[in-house]
């Protein structure tokens, strides 16, 4: 009964929040062409802060707390298939919220009438950004970790991230909604603004090569998706090593 009970709470959440989800990015892809690699970028930027914060309850849970971790550790596995099962198995949290973003993403490309290469990069790089941020919160946690039980991390952790929670929707509410207010035409000036300011940090590099595929750029797609790629390889490494 649970798990009949969860498939349909999944469902309603994929029909309602990831097609309205959908419907915006389209929205915002058709009409405002100008905004497309702002909107992007922000929104691989919003997802990772999201992220950051959010899952850090799962990543210490599947990392540093959970009863079987001893288990595993004395049995006969590589402790790189143990990296790899938890690191999957810490992603699930993240991959959730990551749907709203790939939702959105998908609509911008439609909306823009993008090619289909745009909507496989979409994923890949959806599934990159969770990875790397999965990772880079099992790094964080390795280091926290040495002077805090990871107990009391966890409820640490759970805290900020209602807080958190509560300031992503104040600041929704006090500057990103006016500049989509019913009653005037969009204004996009304080996304862009905001966006100028975030352009070159790591997380809003996926969005600027799927920007550069839609606007037919190859070049630029194919340099910033290198930069995606090579910071995936350092943070995953540096999370294996410690």
């Amino acid at each position: 009964m649970r798990l009949i009970l969860l498939a349909l709470l999944m469902g309603a959440a994929i029909l309602f929040i990831g097609g309205g989800a959908f419907a915006v990015g389209a929205t915002a892809g058709q009409y405002l062409p100008a905004a497309r690699d702002s909107i992007l970028a922000g929104g691989f930027t919003a997802l990772s802060v999201l992220m950051l914060v959010v899952g850090f309850p799962t990543v210490i849970a599947s990392f540093f707390v959970g009863r079987d971790l001893l288990q595993l550790v004395l049995a006969p596995v590589r402790p790189v298939e143990i990296f790899v099962a938890r690191l999957v198995l810490a992603m699930s949290a993240n991959l959730l919220i990551s749907g709203i973003l790939l939702m959105a993403t998908l609509g911008v490309g439609f909306g823009s009438g993008a090619p289909v290469v745009y909507f496989v990069l979409a994923v890949v790089l959806v599934f990159v950004l969770v990875l790397v941020i999965t990772a880079l919160q099992a790094v964080l946690m390795s280091l926290v970790l040495r002077w805090i039980p990871a107990r009391l991390a966890r409820d640490v952790a759970a805290a900020v991230a209602g807080l958190a929670g509560a300031g992503f929707y104040l600041a929704w509410n006090l500057s990103l909604r006016q500049s989509f207010s019913p009653r005037s035409r969009p204004d996009v000036s304080n996304l862009t603004s905001i966006v100028q300011r975030i352009e070159w940090l790591p997380s809003a590099w996926p969005g600027h090569a799927l920007s550069g595929v839609i606007a037919g750029d190859y070049a630029t797609a194919a340099t910033w998706l290198l930069f995606t790629v090579l910071l995936a390889v350092i943070v995953m490494a540096a999370a294996a090593i410690l």
